[in-house]
This record gives C-alpha cells, sequence and structure tokens, in this order.
C-alpha cells in the first residue's frame, strides 16, 4: 500500500535521528537537510532513499509482478481470487473500478 505521508514523515524522523545520534529520536535539528542526504553519492549525498519514492516504486513493482503473471505464490494468489483469469490492465480500467462490484 501506498504509505500516508504522516507515516513517511515519522519513519523519516526516525532515519534521521538514527543517522545523526544512533538512537530513534532526537529534539535538535541537524545540520545537513533531509534532501541532500538522500541525493546519490555522485552528486554529494550520502545516497539514502527518500521514503515515499522508494515506497512508490515497491508498489510498482507489485503491479508489475501481477501485470506479467510472474510465477509466485502471491501473484497466482492474486489473480486466482482477484483478477480471476481477465487480462490485468483491463481489470484496472476505470469502466470496472468502484461500484461494479470488482473485489478491489
Amino acid at each position: 500500500m501506498i504509505l500516508p505521508k504522516k507515516i513517511v514523515n515519522e519513519i523519516e524522523v526516525i532515519c534521521r535521528a538514527f543517522l545523526w545520534k544512533g538512537q530513534h529520536s532526537m529534539t535538535e535539528s541537524t545540520l545537513i537537510a533531509w534532501e541532500f542526504v538522500c541525493q546519490a553519492k555522485s552528486e554529494g549525498g550520502i545516497g539514502f532513499k527518500k521514503v515515499a519514492e522508494w515506497n512508490r516504486a515497491a508498489m510498482f513493482k507489485y503491479v508489475w509482478a501481477i501485470a506479467n503473471k510472474e510465477d509466485n505464490m502471491w501473484v497466482r494468489w492474486i489473480h486466482s481470487v482477484y483478477i480471476q483469469g481477465e487480462d490485468y490492465w483491463a481489470t484496472m480500467s476505470p469502466s470496472k473500478g468502484v461500484g461494479t462490484g470488482r473485489k478491489w
């Protein structure tokens, strides 16, 4: 699932605190902006992933696995329970969206 912004912010607070203090919380501000820390190493950052971008990429990885019918138990279960032999992209079309009796 796509994480709510509040959760993403809380995760980033914990990551910042761990990076700078080795603890899960911290009261003072840091000397380097988190945006700079999350830049690629080639751009002068540490290369940490931004949580929101990572979360979105992970979700698209699952969509890709489902659409391409990758051979793993989770994808087979999604196809048998939700997609039921239909094409994934047709299943996700707006004409089969909310209110049409689809399970998702």
